[in-house]
């Protein structure tokens, strides 16, 4: 069958995965489509005013966002809550759904250690100024609640130790003796309580390349993203600030896990041309550690823009486009615009030129007008389907953010700020990409190797014969042929230690990556034979629409290169790598009776 589809075939052209993935859906704009309105209104709703001192003279008790609107929903009463809140207390909005919550003052989920505990830990505690920042709900198994493990921001002000030699001020000037960390916290009941996650500085997440210098300028990692899970892979990603001591690297890095519960299973991104394979960065704690943090997290590029880059990141998931969406407050995003927002296929990129939100900052007009931009801008969609509102379901959403008040007006003897949120319709560059489900095209059929094994010892990873998939071409193109190989990363992991499908070539032997038994008859799983390069649309494609496409299924775990006959020396199930054959085999073939055999 093979041969006889690939007779009289002359031409023959091999493209490797990563050629035809430039066709991704890209922000083209933001449009409001209504008024702002109130989410939280501090002077109304305020539980603590900021009156409350320590001994510094500084707040002990203030409710006031201070951070990007993150939102989870107990899975167990079906409760939403929102929850941007300052190292001084943290009461939450609360409600049966995203559009209805309710600020309550019966509940504070998080506070730092007392009115003067923080002040009396040293920066290697990690335990000083500290801000929920990033939710990631586990439903409980059976009875009982819900856990929610919490990212947190924590800062150490220098300056409040002045009289200790930390700093040579007692404020904040030009933002020096200020020491940034990203940590765990967990809640056992819901998201009501939360604590650290581990002893502390057990709970360290990801923190600077060195520790606490005197009267270095800002610098550490900081401002926790929210939480989003790639389906593609299985991997929870986030993306911090990072700023190393002298500044080499600064602005917003990725790093992923799959291992929540675990404050050390953290690794950034190194490497962004290498894609999944390049998040090998392992943090460090500077005070524990022999070794330096080496090499540095690569910091993320927006388009073209060097420069330019958000100061507040909050990615979101949107299953509708298969891509990948971040939000954030810049100055990269024209004159006197502040809100920004990028897209990008996979989480390490590449993410797209910024583009504006034009949110109506300042809608209650009681701040000068210096004043007018809101700051910790996110992007939440009431029809989130994920507890941890980390996807966008549609096109037409909600911006959040924090929006200054004017204390005067107000009456605050602090800062005083509300939660505004106002609906917008994302557009998208049109017909740039179709579905990404299993289309294989008219008269496509799917194939497997079923000689491979005896004749060549060419085995997927769980022992079966590879498969591809061979769509015929049309008209006098059809004699034309293109190869497709499908991409994906190695798997590592031989003795199960890791549990994700991506590394652990056991668990990666069940799926399409490593068995042809997953193949569907309609097309490549997660792929679209009639798209890009492959597109049988000839106005979108007029070269190769009617050329002849054999689509190679990747399954042997090593990128085709593997020749190993004999299955790995584990217990079960029995693992292969031993596929490079295909890549002969398949050259060999078309080459063969693209001549006219």
């Amino acid at each position: 069958m093979f041969i006889k589809i690939f007779k009289m075939m002359h031409v023959i052209l091999w493209v490797l995965s990563m050629a035809i993935m430039s066709d991704t859906t890209t922000i083209q704009s933001v449009q409001t489509t209504g008024p702002a309105e109130s989410v939280y209104d501090w002077e109304t709703e305020h539980c603590a005013d900021g009156s409350q001192k320590n001994n510094l003279g500084t707040p002990y008790r203030r409710d006031v966002p201070d951070a990007p609107a993150m939102a989870w929903r107990d899975p167990v009463t079906n409760m939403t809550f929102v929850a941007p809140g300052d190292s001084r207390g943290t009461w939450p909005s609360v409600g049966t759904g995203l559009s209805n919550v309710k600020h309550t003052c019966d509940m504070m989920i998080f506070n730092y250690s007392g009115p003067q505990g923080w002040h009396d830990l040293p920066a290697s505690s990690y335990t000083s100024h500290e801000w929920l920042y990033a939710p990631f709900v586990i439903p409980p198994d059976g009875q009982g609640n819900a856990t929610v493990y919490m990212l947190v921001h924590n800062e150490f002000h220098g300056w409040e130790h002045e009289d200790e030699g930390l700093c040579n001020a007692s404020a904040m000037v030009d933002s020096r003796c200020w020491y940034n960390a990203v940590t765990l916290s967990v809640s056992h009941d819901g998201g009501r309580n939360f604590k650290h996650a581990a002893t502390p500085p057990n709970h360290l997440v990801a923190t600077a390349d060195t520790i606490y210098i005197a009267n270095q300028s800002m610098y550490g990692s900081f401002s926790p993203s929210q939480i989003v899970t790639n389906p593609k892979d299985g991997f929870h990603y986030s993306f911090p600030v990072f700023v190393n001591r002298n500044h080499s690297v600064r602005g917003v890095v990725s790093m992923r896990t799959n291992n929540i519960s675990d404050p050390t299973s953290w690794r950034f991104l190194t490497n962004t041309a290498m894609g999944g394979d390049g998040y090998n960065g392992k943090w460090i704690n500077p005070y524990t550690s022999p070794n330096e943090l080496t090499p540095l997290p690569q910091r993320l590029q927006f388009g073209n823009d060097t420069v330019a880059s958000f100061s507040q990141p909050v990615p979101k998931y949107m299953p509708k486009h298969n891509i990948f969406i971040m939000s954030g407050y810049t100055d990269g995003v024209g004159p006197h615009a502040h809100f920004g927002v990028s897209t990008a296929p996979n989480p390490w990129g590449p993410w797209s030129q910024m583009v504006r939100i034009p949110a109506d900052v300042n809608p209650k007009r009681d701040q000068p007008t210096q004043l007018y931009r809101g700051i910790y801008p996110s992007l939440l969609d009431p029809n989130s389907a994920s507890y941890n509102y980390d996807t966008l379901e549609g096109d037409e959403i909600f911006v959040y953010w924090v929006q200054g008040r004017n204390k005067t007006v107000v009456n605050a003897p602090d800062m005083a700020r509300d939660l505004v949120r106002q609906p917008i319709k994302l557009q998208f560059e049109e017909d740039t990409r179709e579905a990404d489900t299993p289309n294989c095209g008219e008269g496509c059929q799917r194939f497997v190797f079923d000689d491979a094994i005896a004749t060549h010892g060419a085995r997927c990873l769980d022992g079966s014969p590879p498969g591809f998939y061979v769509r015929p071409g049309k008209g006098a193109q059809a004699s034309n042929v293109m190869v497709y190989s499908h991409g994906g990363s190695w798997c590592y992991d031989l003795q199960g230690n890791d549990t994700s499908s991506t590394w652990n070539c056991a668990v990666r032997a069940s799926t399409y990556e490593g068995s042809s038994k997953f193949n569907p008859p309609t097309g490549p799983p997660r792929d679209n034979m009639d798209k890009g390069i492959m597109s049988t649309d000839c106005t979108k494609n007029p070269m190769f629409c009617e050329w002849t496409v054999v689509y190679f299924m990747y399954c042997d775990g090593s990128s085709f290169t593997g020749d190993r006959e004999d299955p790995h020396n584990v217990s079960t199930p029995e693992l292969y790598n031993g596929i490079s054959v295909v890549w002969s085999r398949g050259k060999e073939t078309c080459l063969l009776c693209g001549t006219g055999c």
